[in-house]
């Protein structure tokens, strides 16, 4: 990972100098991703060894919202959605009397995540928009569970705080001029790998495809 990040930097330092425009850019974008949220949720420490557990997530949907404030720097917002179900059979916990509890039940946890953006960006030419960035924000859980253990609940309620994501690389391919694809990478919530469709606004953008022409 460490050499995705130097390779990252490289590439858009690169490009910076001449490339793509993104001053008073306002680009729109939204798809889905893969995340590590479903491979933690299923070893979690809510399981114990002698419990039976099948777990069930949905793709994790992503979105965000740049603006160019010069012509290599943008800000904005950002962040994500994804929902885990599980259910659990004989799980074994010892409740607040000191008794052994033995029940089977199902839990819903939803995570949204949202964060304020800044993004670093580059690229050979007005159709191609290379960057890097961070995104600092937070992480909501939203909890349901038919469980009489509320000391489980606590252990997801514990995970709203502080979420902080850097972006190695991302790229954006416009084919035309307001319509494109992106594809990001992420270190942190709520996607390690995310991808889909960039609308992109702004007088910016057209000037300097004119300027090529």
């Amino acid at each position: 990972m460490n050499k995705l990040c130097f390779v990252a930097i490289l590439v858009i330092s690169h490009f910076v100098v001449n490339g793509q425009n993104a001053r008073d850019q306002l680009v729109i974008q939204g798809g889905t991703g893969a995340s590590l949220m479903g491979t933690l949720a299923s070893v979690s420490n809510l399981v114990t060894s002698d419990a039976g557990v099948q777990s069930s997530t949905t793709l994790p949907v992503v979105g965000a919202i740049d603006y160019g404030v010069t012509k290599n720097f943008s800000i904005g917002i950002g962040g994500g959605m994804q929902t885990i179900k599980q259910k659990y059979t004989d799980y074994s916990y010892v409740n607040d009397q000191g008794n052994t509890v033995v029940e089977s039940f199902e839990y819903k946890a939803t995570r949204t995540n949202i964060g304020l953006r800044l993004g670093v960006h580059g690229g050979p030419n007005p159709k191609v928009d290379l960057y890097c960035g961070l995104k600092v924000g937070l992480s909501f859980w939203n909890i349901s569970a038919n469980t009489s253990n509320n000391s489980l609940l606590l252990q997801f309620n514990k995970a709203s705080a502080l979420a902080v994501q850097f972006i190695p690389i991302g790229v954006r391919v416009y084919p035309a001029k307001n319509f494109g694809f992106f594809v990001e990478t992420g270190i942190g919530a709520p996607t390690y790998l995310s991808g889909g469709i960039a609308l992109r606004f702004g007088k910016s953008g057209e000037n300097k495809e004119e300027g090529t022409k």
